[in-house]
């Protein structure tokens, strides 16, 4: 590919990290569309690509609020047990799903998120994670729900994470601050360092099955890269419901287009 097509990858990762950033749910569930429709990648190798895009996005997020200490360590590395082998688990499965059956999952699964991003908000909106409060607030959370159920929703999770390539903020978000009970900005900084941990380990996997595409690896990454940190700023200064819009209609045309291809 030339230099033209190095530079569509590298801005489409930037908007990709910047819109995943500010809406506080990655940028996988957008990489992994792209690659199929417009670069007809084997569903395999677009999971693996955008899997591990996100760790490494993840990565970088998880030292920032560990530095921040937003991070409930306790809770996330509960949901972290069960996340990993949810997320292998995903993988093999990711290696056996039939193309057009992958493409319909997920366009089921993209019409649903934009569904919840426009009927109810996570809270404030607020993906960095502050929600008006003191960073280092002790504020006290809600008993939280038995710890089988906790493994249940881990290993959903990181099944999602590891099949579809997508991560997990669009469930670990919800679940650790309705069912949890966290503050929002400890949360969100949860969710990223489950999903650091997961996403590690379905990388792995996906890289011993030889699934990923090192050169969208490089470009996209470098442009999410920075438009992670770029949405961390701009969240201060959009409006979180045009962002929540703006995402929405993306994954509704999206969604649609995945399907319209596989069922006429």
């Amino acid at each position: 590919m030339g230099v033209e097509q190095i530079l569509i990858l590298i801005i489409f990762g930037l908007l990709a990290g910047t819109i995943g950033s500010m809406a506080g749910i990655g940028g996988g569930i957008l990489i992994v569309p792209f690659l199929l429709l417009l670069y007809n990648l084997e569903p395999q190798a677009a999971v693996a690509t955008s899997l591990t895009i996100i760790f490494f996005l993840a990565l970088s997020a998880t030292f920032s609020y560990a530095a921040q200490k937003r991070i409930d360590y306790s809770r996330g590395l509960t949901f972290a047990v069960m996340a990993v082998p949810g997320a292998i688990i995903g993988v093999g499965v990711s290696d056996l799903c039939p193309l057009n059956i992958f493409q319909i999952i997920l366009g089921v699964l993209l019409l649903l998120v934009a569904i919840r991003l426009l009927i109810k908000k996570w809270g404030r909106f607020d993906p960095a994670g502050q929600g008006g409060r003191d960073i280092n607030d002790p504020e006290k959370s809600q008993k939280p729900p038995a710890r089988g159920f906790i493994y249940i929703l881990g290993f959903f999770g990181g099944f999602l994470a590891g099949f579809l390539g997508i991560g997990g903020g669009i469930l670990y978000v919800p679940i650790l601050i309705y069912l949890v009970g966290l503050p929002v900005h400890r949360a969100t900084a949860t969710s990223v360092f489950i999903i650091a941990i997961a996403s590690f380990f379905g990388s792995l996997y996906h890289f011993k099955l030889a699934h990923i595409e090192f050169y969208y690896l490089l470009w996209i990454g470098a442009g999410g890269v920075i438009g992670a940190k770029l949405g961390a700023v701009l969240s201060e200064k959009v409006a979180g419901t045009l962002i929540m819009r703006v995402l929405a209609a993306i994954l509704v045309l999206t969604g649609l287009r995945l399907l319209f291809i596989n069922i006429t």
